[in-house]
């Protein structure tokens, strides 16, 4: 059985608390954000013909224009937003390993 630090514990400890937390928070806010915002483009053309239909808004070219290609917009960055939510979940298992080769060193 590995004998574990406890300086080392306490130490990463404060220093996650007051150097990390706020970074990883606004990494994964910022991540769930963009994946709410690509969502609800790639919903708007949806959106605007049910709008269009219920009569809530009248249906012009430029809301059509406009939600196709916010549509499209979504869709391309689908791909960008599936590596960079792999990138970050990778790099916060690396760190949470690290944090636990750092204690029981």
């Amino acid at each position: 059985m590995r004998k574990v630090n406890i300086f080392a514990v306490i130490g990463l400890f404060f220093f996650n608390l007051v150097v990390m937390l706020g970074a990883v928070i606004t990494i994964y806010a910022l991540l769930a954000s963009a994946w709410i915002v690509a969502i609800s483009f790639i919903a708007s053309p949806a959106l605007l013909v049910l709008a269009a239909l219920s009569g809530l808004q009248a249906m012009s070219v430029v809301n059509l224009i406009s939600s196709i290609l916010l549509a499209t917009l979504a869709f391309i960055s689908f791909p960008l937003l599936t590596r960079v939510s792999a990138l970050i979940l990778t790099l916060s298992r690396q760190y949470i390993d690290f944090n636990k080769a750092m204690i029981y060193r």
